[in-house]
C-alpha cells in the first residue's frame, strides 16, 4: 500500500499545546483497504450557498459533502453525471463555496465496486485561524444498484460516493537503543477524539500494514493513558485536530505502574476462591505464571473449548503455573453446580454480572478472554475467543 506523509502543524501552532518535556511525533499515513461513505448531509443545497460550475449536467447532488466536525469545517462535494453520461465529482478544495474554479474528476460509467482499484486520491489544505492543516483521502464513485445501496433519494441512488480514509497513522521512533512504531487508529473518519482513537506500540521491525484494530493482543492506549515502551513510561498527552501528530510526555521510571494492559503490573487482589473462600493475591503467587480465564456458563464459545481448557490445566505444572477461572455470571450456586458437573478442578472466582469487579478491572470486553501474568506479577499477554485460547496456550508453552 502506498504511504503518504501528512503535513504537520506549523511550529507556532505546536507551541500552543506543547508542555515542558513533551515530544511531538508527526505521523505517516497508512492507506486503509476499507471504503466508507461520507457523513450524509441532506438537503445540502439548502445548507450551502455554493456556486455551481457551468457544465451540462443531467443531474447532480451536493449531499455527499464531508462533515469535519473535529475541525468545525465542511468540505463541499458535488457528484453527478454530465450529458455525455460521464460520472463526475468536484471538491471545493479551497473552501470558498465556489465550485466553478475547481477541477472536475471523471469516473467511467461502468464502475460498480470500489474494490476494483478505481480510487483516486484527494489532498488539500484546510485553512483554520492561525494555521493550515492537510486533508487527504482516497475516494470513488460507484453505481449503488450493484451493491444494493439506497438512501431514499433519487439523486443519491443514481451515484454513490465512497471514501477510503487513512484510519491508521504511524511514527517510527527510537527510545534509548530500541526502535518502536507508534500506530494511531481512528474508528471514525477524521475523528480523533478520545472515544474514537487508540494508540498501539509495536516493535520497530513490525509491519504496520498488518495491524488489525480487532487485535486484542496489542495494547490500545487512549488519551490520558500511561504508554509503556520497555521500562520507559509516557503520558499520552495530545492528538492534533487533523490526526497528523501525537504528543507524549516522559514520566519517571521509578514509579510502579498497575493496570490492565500488557506490560503493566496486575492488580494484586483478585477476589475469593468460590469453594474455599480464600483470598487470591498475585503477590502470594510470585514465582509462578498466572493464567486468568474469563468465562461464563452462558457463553457458548467458553463451553465449546472447556474440554481443551481442562486438558491444558491437566498438563500444567502447579509449581510453575496457577490457572484461575473468572466466571462472569448471574448466580454463584449455578456456577458451583456447573463446576461440579463438568469436573472443573481448578480455582474459580465468581464475578457477578450485576456488580462485576474483575471484568472491569481487566477491561474485559469479550468472553472467553485470557490474561497471562508472569512470575513477577506483570501482565505479559492478553487475547480472546477460541483462536485466542489457542494462541494463549501456545504462548504459555513457549514460555515454559
Amino acid at each position: 500500500m502506498k504511504q503518504l506523509l501528512f503535513v504537520g502543524l506549523v511550529l507556532s501552532a505546536f507551541k500552543v499545546f506543547a508542555q515542558p518535556g513533551s515530544v511531538r511525533y508527526p505521523l505517516r499515513v497508512i492507506t486503509d483497504s476499507t471504503a466508507y461513505p461520507f457523513s450524509y448531509i441532506s438537503p445540502a443545497k439548502e445548507l450551502f450557498q455554493v456556486k455551481i460550475p457551468k457544465i451540462d449536467l443531467q443531474y447532480y447532488s451536493l449531499s455527499r459533502s464531508i462533515k469535519l466536525e473535529s475541525l468545525g469545517s465542511v468540505l463541499t462535494v458535488l457528484i453527478g453525471k454530465d450529458k455525455s453520461n460521464q460520472n463526475l465529482v468536484i471538491f471545493d478544495s479551497n473552501f470558498d463555496n465556489d465550485l466553478s474554479d475547481e477541477q472536475v474528476h471523471y469516473f467511467p460509467d461502468s464502475v460498480t465496486s470500489p474494490t476494483k482499484g478505481n480510487f483516486l486520491h484527494f489532498g488539500t489544505d484546510i485553512p483554520l485561524p492561525g494555521q493550515t492543516l492537510s486533508l487527504e483521502f482516497d475516494y470513488s464513485i460507484i453505481k449503488p444498484k450493484a451493491l444494493n445501496i439506497s438512501f431514499g433519494d433519487s439523486l443519491e441512488d443514481k451515484i454513490h460516493f465512497m471514501v477510503r480514509p487513512f484510519q491508521y497513522r504511524y511514527a517510527t521512533i527510537r527510545i534509548d537503543t530500541s526502535e518502536y512504531k507508534l500506530v494511531l487508529f481512528s474508528k471514525n473518519f477524521f475523528d480523533f477524539s478520545k472515544t474514537s482513537t487508540s494508540l498501539s506500540v509495536l516493535p520497530g521491525q513490525s509491519d504496520v500494514h498488518k495491524l488489525k484494530s480487532a487485535d486484542k493482543s496489542v495494547n490500545k492506549y487512549t488519551l490520558g493513558d500511561i504508554v509503556l515502551m520497555a521500562e520507559n513510561k509516557f503520558l499520552f498527552e495530545k492528538i492534533t485536530g487533523a490526526g497528523d501528530s501525537i504528543v507524549l510526555s516522559p514520566l519517571a521510571h521509578s514509579a510502579e505502574t498497575y493496570g490492565s494492559k500488557t506490560g503493566f503490573l496486575s492488580p494484586d487482589y483478585l477476589g475469593r476462591d468460590i469453594l474455599s473462600n480464600d483470598s487470591l493475591l498475585i503477590h502470594q503467587m510470585k514465582g509462578k505464571y498466572v493464567l486468568l480465564d474469563f468465562w461464563g456458563t452462558w457463553c457458548a464459545p467458553c463451553i465449546k473449548i472447556l474440554d481443551d481448557i481442562k486438558k491444558l490445566h491437566a498438563s500444567l505444572d502447579p509449581q510453575k503455573v496457577k490457572m484461575i477461572g473468572v466466571c462472569y455470571d448471574t448466580d454463584v450456586k449455578k456456577v458451583k453446580h456447573f463446576m461440579k458437573n463438568r469436573a472443573m478442578g481448578w480455582t474459580q472466582i465468581f464475578d457477578p454480572q450485576t456488580s462485576s469487579t474483575l471484568g472491569k478491572m481487566f477491561e474485559i470486553t469479550a468472553y472467553p478472554s485470557f490474561v497471562l501474568i508472569d512470575p513477577n506479577g506483570k501482565i505479559i499477554y492478553r487475547d480472546e475467543g477460541i483462536d485466542g485460547f489457542n494462541r494463549t496456550a501456545a504462548k504459555l508453552d513457549e514460555l515454559l
